[in-house]
């Protein structure tokens, strides 16, 4: 059918469905609440009586017509029929309504060749993610999705190649039950508060308690029927739940700016690697590559339990046990990109401390040349001064996401591993101070020193232990008097001590602690987690050149052990919270009786003690 002839009957349909609901509303609706406000039960009976099985009818007339155009919400007639009718009526009569309206437009798609517009587009965007979802539970979920019409859907499903029409109708009458009965008990809770049956507190209730309802039954669905086919795979609507999430979030704290693109028909699989500046930057490199998908290598301690295990194993993340060998890590992601799959790594392992980059873990070359695919480079630059790992709060600045290079399998096969790890080294180091320095970014708070003496808790003019105090944009120490204010730009103001910014103190304090290397020792409460399986217990904790030990108990029970200089790869902190490493493929959080800016010193120790800070100061100077 063309189109012209098809608006015709579009706009014939919709005249008389505005009439029909019209004159529901002006002959049945309204007359019949009057009367149960004034009390006059008898009378609206009589209303309801006077109609007959007119009355009745019009209520799966009108929704068949809404239907057919589409654009009329359904809700309207259901939620007047529960105004109108009890719900043993209401359900029914709009059930009916459906089956009928989901006929008529099969018989038009099929017949006439019926087209709507209106909806397709977001069928098509979910579709797009449910490729191995079969019709029937694809056309289930829709109707659990209340930004969608009922036509939409049923337009979208009587136009599908394979459908058949019995299975079809069943599946859109029985699928829309559950917005029928919540529209219903809506009708039904504003028609008792108008007869003042019920309070306005239990009205609400009633609507939220209905809203609810169908929320929960939309999860069920999502869960048993649209993720399972996807589950544990960037196609899982989890992938867009998190991008979504993060990007609204994103949205408030930073400003990102993306400069490269990947060359066209590049699709993957491939490993990206990007420096690690703040906790969105796996989110900056998805987004920067959109509508491709990568999978994460991710921080076993985060894929534990609760939402984060939901989301991040839905989307087939792959956890890893920071600085301890974890074969299965390679293997995992080889089959991931065997099956089609791109995988995303931090190079660094961690957060950075100060700005400028940690060495980056050295298996990362042989790992890019197992998985022989295409290696992307990513440098985020300005990402730690919105989020630094010692500030508490986000502050919202330009962001620099740029790709850098592309690296062929072919190519890579050519190197050694020590030549892939200074390759990577060199096209994602990064400088964030100097960053915002150049380019004259202002970060306009008055509590850019919160939190930082949780990094910096050695003065770094007198030398004086966890004698730094912060407050506002201020850092003074209580030994020898000195000030530092921090500028606009998270430079320091001009001070005698002529110390530049953040990182300069950090590498003073670094100098200083190399020279010294006394034995570290604390009593430390500690936490156990093995999987999501987590323990505590009490104990004391010593780190020396001979390497890093713990003695006490944890769950009632002795836990003692030794980690030899040589396998100590690093002590990654948590500013004033707690350090951590593994032991026999447990992880243990270590946190300070006292003084908990040591975390910070203990880090830097395990740096120092393992090589990696020597290196670290000859990379950023």
């Amino acid at each position: 059918m063309n189109k012209t002839r098809q608006r015709i009957i579009l706009i014939l349909v919709s005249v008389a469905a505005i009439a029909l609901l019209a004159a529901f509303f002006g002959s049945i609706l309204i007359p019949l609440l009057i009367r149960q406000t004034q009390g006059d039960y008898e009378g609206a009976r009589q209303i309801l009586a006077d109609k007959g099985v007119l009355g009745l009818i019009a209520v799966p007339v009108i929704e068949a017509l809404q239907m057919i155009v589409v654009f009329i919400p359904a809700e309207f007639i259901q939620v007047s029929s529960g105004l109108a009718f009890s719900w043993q009526a209401a359900v029914p009569l709009c059930s009916l309504g459906i089956f009928l309206g989901a006929s008529a437009i099969f018989l038009l798609v099929r017949i006439w060749n019926f087209e709507v517009d209106h909806g397709q587009d977001t069928i098509a965007r979910m579709q797009t993610g449910s490729v191995n979802v079969r019709l029937y539970p694809f056309l289930t979920l829709l109707f659990f999705m209340p930004v969608i019409p009922f036509g939409a859907i049923c337009y979208f499903g009587a136009s599908r190649k394979n459908v058949r029409y019995l299975p079809y109708v069943l599946t859109c009458t029985l699928a829309s039950l559950p917005s029928v009965l919540t529209s219903n008990v809506m009708g039904l809770g504003i028609r008792l508060y108008m007869a003042e049956s019920i309070p306005l507190w239990l009205l609400i209730l009633i609507i939220l308690g209905g809203m609810l309802l169908l929320f929960l039954l939309i999860f069920l669905v999502l869960e048993r029927v649209y993720f399972r086919p996807a589950k544990g795979t960037p196609d899982s609507p989890w992938y867009s739940l998190l991008c979504r999430g993060a990007g609204i979030f994103s949205f408030f704290v930073s400003n990102y700016r993306f400069r490269g693109k990947l060359p066209d028909g590049f699709t993957g699989p491939a490993l990206y690697v990007s420096n690690h500046t703040s906790p969105l930057d796996y989110y900056a490199v998805a987004r920067m590559i959109y509508p491709l998908r990568v999978i994460p290598i991710v921080n076993e301690y985060y894929i534990r339990k609760g939402l984060a295990k939901k989301l991040l194993g839905g989307i087939g993340a792959i956890p890893k046990k920071l600085f301890t060998e974890d074969p299965g890590v390679a293997l995992k992601a080889r089959r991931a990109v065997k099956s089609g799959w791109s995988v995303y790594l931090s190079a660094e392992g961690r957060l950075s401390a100060d700005g400028t980059p940690y060495p980056i873990l050295p298996s990362t070359g042989r790992f890019a040349q197992f998985l022989q695919v295409p290696l992307v480079l990513v440098t985020i630059r300005g990402g730690y001064l919105n989020k630094p790992k010692w500030r508490p709060f986000f502050l919202r600045q330009r962001v620099d996401v740029c790709l850098e290079k592309i690296v062929s399998p072919e190519e890579l096969k050519a190197m050694t591993p020590e030549q892939v790890n200074d390759l990577i080294t060199r096209h994602i180091a990064y400088d964030d101070f100097s960053y915002a320095e150049e380019n004259r970014l202002v970060y306009p708070s008055l509590r850019k020193a919160e939190g930082l003496t949780g990094l910096l808790y050695r003065c770094p003019v007198c030398g004086e232990l966890y004698a730094l105090r912060s407050a506002g944009n201020r850092l003074s120490c209580s030994c020898c008097g000195i000030r530092l204010e921090i500028d606009a730009d998270y430079g320091f103001k001009h001070n005698p001590a002529g110390i530049r910014n953040i990182p300069d103190a950090y590498r003073r304090i670094r100098e200083a602690e190399s020279r010294s290397m006394v034995p570290l020792s604390c009593p430390v409460t500690v936490k156990r987690f093995d999987g999501a399986t987590e323990e505590t217990g009490r104990g004391f904790c010593r780190l020396d050149a001979a390497g890093f030990s713990f003695t006490g108990s944890v769950a009632g029970e002795p836990a003692d052990f030794f980690l030899p200089r040589e396998k100590l790869e690093a002590l990654p902190f948590s500013c004033r919270e707690e350090f951590e490493t593994y032991w026999q493929g447990k992880l243990y959080y270590f946190y300070p009786g006292e003084h908990r800016e040591q975390c910070a010193r203990w880090g830097l120790y395990g740096d120092l003690y393992a090589g990696k800070e020597a290196r670290h100061g000859e990379e950023t100077g």
